[in-house]
């Protein structure tokens, strides 16, 4: 109340009153209370009036608040005489404060206990959930047992798990793919004391393989392999020595045939070899037994070192050409020096060492002399090129030869290139036997290196 006089003291001394020079308006007199000074204190003029100090006092009759927005309300208001204004806050236990609107608050409802608490959005009450779409309940201290105890269901294998609430199948068993999805089954198994895996239906590998396939120990049943290529590196088999009757190692080539390379299909003493389908095979032209490899035909073939024929050993030719062309016996390679033909008679000339046409009537170192080393054409070159001369064996020419006498001398022909039967008997020319008939049409070509001339 002091200080509501105070004010209203100074707000006074402000005033200012203008006296006017009508004497029916004048002030005849201004009283001033305490701390007021009045100038002039009667007459005409400006009045001037100037507080100094001032004090007062009162009592506050009344004194209230109040509170919006919820939550919150206020007690013991008004207070008039003496008092205390209390704040309340009401609310749910266990459940939050939350803004209802802009600017209203309220209260949710109970909120379950280590739960997730979800924001409702505008207007609406957070809650709690356990089982919420993509909701992983894991509270607490983690632990496998946490865990185990927040999944409700098996988490998937696209979201990183096994899709499994238990491992399938039984002891032992080996995990796979199962339909999209892991299964296990005793024809697969592993076991891990004696490190062995088995399968009941046997191992198959079908396309193409570069690695090995190593079977160690005592294996029963069969491997199968089937492809194009059987296998590109090795299959190694090793432990226990196979019997008969025992393990079998089979390649099915791919023809579809079955082919063991352990027993069944080799046959004992032949010698196995690969076969076109790129798997073991055998023949009887090939043999190996008390130390003595039989070969019944050999193709062309290069000796790097001696060959040496045991006794009662022998090279055999083929004693008839199976047909017009063939031949058999000790050849050399050489260039040919005009255009050959199968059969020819020839000689190695000496000026430029070619196989010219060999004839009976040339003169000693004459182009044609037949006096030193001579052969026959069976494999033709034209001048300058290759050819291959028999010089020791049989040779069959039906079209070049004459209808031969068997058994009867062979002699060098005076027509160039040619032989006869007929022995020369031109002045000085070469009488020379080169072989004898086996048939007909075939000879064994066996020149003598004795020769005369006809006198």
């Amino acid at each position: 109340m002091k200080k509501l006089l105070a004010l209203l003291t100074a707000a006074l001394a402000a005033i200012c009153v203008s006296a006017q020079p009508t004497p029916a308006q004048g002030v005849s007199r201004i009283i001033a209370g305490t701390n007021v000074t009045i100038s002039p204190s009667s007459g005409t003029g400006t009045v001037t009036i100037s507080a100094t100090g001032g004090s007062g006092s009162g009592t506050v009759t009344s004194v209230g608040g109040s509170f919006t927005g919820g939550l919150i309300s206020v007690g013991g208001s008004p207070v008039t005489t003496s008092g205390t204004l209390a704040l309340t806050v009401a609310g749910t236990s266990g459940g939050i404060p939350y803004f209802s609107s802009s600017s209203t608050w309220a209260s949710s409802g109970v909120l379950a206990a280590n739960a997730l608490v979800i924001g409702g959005g505008a207007g609406t009450t957070p809650s709690t959930t356990t089982t919420a779409t993509g909701i992983l309940t894991f509270l607490g201290t983690p632990s496998g047992a946490n865990l185990a105890s927040a999944l409700t269901s098996a988490l998937p294998l696209s979201k990183g798990g096994t899709g499994l609430t238990a491992v399938p199948g039984s002891d032992t068993y080996v995990i796979f793919n199962d339909g999209s999805a892991y299964g296990g089954d005793s024809g697969l198994t592993y076991n891990k004391t004696t490190d062995i895996l088995t399968a009941a239906g046997g191992f198959t590998s079908s396309g193409a393989s570069t690695g090995a396939v190593t079977v160690n120990g005592s294996t029963s049943g069969s491997i199968a392999l089937t492809g194009v290529n059987a296998m590109a590196q090795a299959i190694v088999i090793s432990g226990a020595a196979q019997t008969s009757g025992g393990t079998t190692l089979t390649i099915v080539d791919q023809a579809g045939v079955s082919r063991n390379l352990l027993t069944g299909s080799l046959t004992a003493t032949r010698v196995p070899f690969a076969s076109s389908a790129g798997i073991l095979t055998d023949d009887s032209d090939m043999t190996f037994a008390t130390d003595t490899l039989t070969v019944t035909k050999i193709g062309a073939t290069t000796l790097a070192g001696t060959a040496t024929l045991a006794e009662n050993s022998s090279i055999a030719l083929d004693p008839a050409g199976s047909a017009d062309g063939k031949y058999t016996g000790i050849t050399v390679t050489g260039t040919a020096g005009y255009t050959q033909a199968f059969g020819d008679l020839v000689y190695l000339d000496p000026t430029d060492s070619r196989w010219e046409a060999c004839d009976a009537n040339s003169a000693a170192g004459a182009d044609g002399d037949s006096r030193g080393i001579i052969g026959m054409v069976v494999s033709a070159g034209t001048d300058g090129t290759a050819c291959t001369i028999l010089l020791h064996g049989i040779i069959r020419a039906d079209a070049k030869f004459a209808t031969f006498t068997i058994n009867n001398p062979i002699y060098v022909s005076e027509t160039a290139g040619a032989i006869t039967q007929t022995q020369p008997t031109t002045t000085d020319v070469v009488i020379r036997i080169i072989g004898a008939a086996l048939t007909a049409d075939e000879i064994f070509f066996n020149p003598d290196f004795m020769w005369i001339t006809h006198t």
